[in-house]
């Protein structure tokens, strides 16, 4: 292995430097220390959803899984059963005066669906985190997990 070595020569006309530049203005991205922006839904835990259910959360529970999915396992919660990609077609019967819990699997589709729903005005969405296997984890250890 060789190595080179280069000798450098402070330009006599540069200004010291004196603290690190503004990341986020340089390269147009915010830097690994900026805060998250909030997001425009609510993540809300499995155990959390069952015990708020149970005292009387009155929600509208909206599957976001494919057709094979719901063979598999279906939730007696669920009231609507849509795929993310066809969301538009139904979002006029969405209700906007109740809290909406959207889930899938295992909650990515279901970030991706809350995300869009709060996009488009509806101001009270709940993800169910970690989605289908956090309910089977947490609430119902009976229910199938694939």
């Amino acid at each position: 292995m060789r190595f080179r070595e280069l000798k450098l020569r402070r330009r006599p006309d540069a200004q010291p430097i004196t603290e690190l530049i503004d990341y986020q203005q340089f390269c147009g991205f915010p830097s690994a220390s900026a805060p998250a922006p909030p997001e425009a839904f609510e993540r809300t835990r499995a155990r959390e959803a069952n015990e708020r259910m149970r005292a009387g959360w009155q929600l509208y529970v909206l599957d976001v899984r494919e057709a094979h999915e719901a063979e598999i396992v279906w939730l007696e919660m669920t009231d609507q059963m849509v795929q993310p990609e066809e969301i538009d077609a139904v979002i006029d019967e969405l209700p906007k005066d109740r809290d909406i819990l959207v889930f899938c699997r295992t909650g990515k589709r279901s970030v991706d669906v809350s995300e869009m729903l709060a996009a488009r005005g509806f101001g009270r969405v709940h993800n169910l985190e970690g989605g289908l296997a956090a309910w089977a984890d947490e609430v119902d250890p009976e229910i199938p997990v694939y």
